[in-house]
């Protein structure tokens, strides 16, 4: 993909200069990379990626993000796909934003059964405790306002069937005590989580109330449920120029117009990012 790529800018600038550096080395490794390409000897001053981590900050800057803002500040420009995670404009949205509210529905004794005897409390999505997935997914991810390295407040999340009955997966119970990031994450490999499952969001320990946000990954949430706000991490840095996809059947070959000549694909991730 990365070869792709570089064949891509040299069909649009065939004299200009190309370097490449992997992103798939981990977090650390992509922001080092980032700052090697726009130094000495590379000098690079156009750099283009498509990667986002799932860990990256949504509501800070994490390494990444950062790297783009230093080279952007010493003179680069930066190009960063906004993700291919649906948007709120097309009623595709796999994203959830906004501040914690506990619901008074108690949750599930499947969900209850996963924190013993001690009460928790689920987020009230509209006069649920819950929200379902649409379409499926094999990655949900939660992050909340807290600093990264830094949460004091544990919220998990916790994935069940269509009946709330059985829990197909959970981010775990690893806390968040002080020194860890507001992220956590749920996987289920092969076909992932089903239509129809169950989307908890419990606030385990901590008395702050966070925003939070839910991000299906490239699945779907109720319309009226999803908002806007997909693209996040370094995607959306703020000397990013984010780029949306589109048919390159009507985007090649020319000057990107926008509007019906070149229409944004309904997957395409949107903004805005609150950060």
């Amino acid at each position: 993909e990365g070869t792709a790529m570089l064949e891509i800018v040299h069909d649009m600038a065939p004299g200009a200069s190309l370097y490449y550096a992997t992103a798939f080395g981990g977090v650390a490794s992509m922001a080092t990379n980032i700052q090697s390409l726009a130094a000495a000897p590379y000098n690079c001053n156009i750099i283009v990626d498509d990667v986002t981590y799932f860990r990256e900050g949504a509501f800070q800057d994490g390494p990444i993000a950062q790297a783009v803002n230093t080279v952007t500040t010493g003179g680069a420009l930066y190009f960063s796909s906004a993700a291919n995670s649906g948007n709120l404009t097309h009623n595709r949205s796999g994203t959830y934003e906004g501040d914690f509210v506990a619901s008074a529905t108690p949750v599930p004794p499947a969900v209850q059964a996963f924190y013993g005897a001690t009460p928790v409390q689920s987020h009230a999505f509209g006069g649920l405790n819950y929200t379902t997935l649409t379409a499926a997914t094999t990655t949900v991810s939660l992050k909340w306002s807290d600093a990264l390295g830094a949460s004091g407040n544990d919220y998990d999340l916790v994935v069940t069937n269509a009946g709330g009955t059985t829990v197909l997966g959970s981010s775990g119970r690893n806390a968040q005590t002080g020194t860890q990031d507001p992220v956590e994450i749920s996987q289920l490999g092969g076909a992932g989580f089903p239509v129809g499952s169950r989307l908890y969001v419990v606030k385990s320990t901590g008395a702050a109330t966070r925003a939070i946000r839910l991000d299906t990954n490239r699945g779907r949430l109720p319309i009226g449920t999803g908002t806007a706000g997909s693209t996040f991490g370094h995607n959306a840095a703020a000397n990013t120029v984010s780029v949306a996809a589109v048919n390159v059947a009507t985007a090649g070959g020319g000057a990107f117009t926008g509007g019906a000549a070149n229409p944004v694909e309904t997957y395409s991730s949107d903004g805005p990012r609150k950060m």
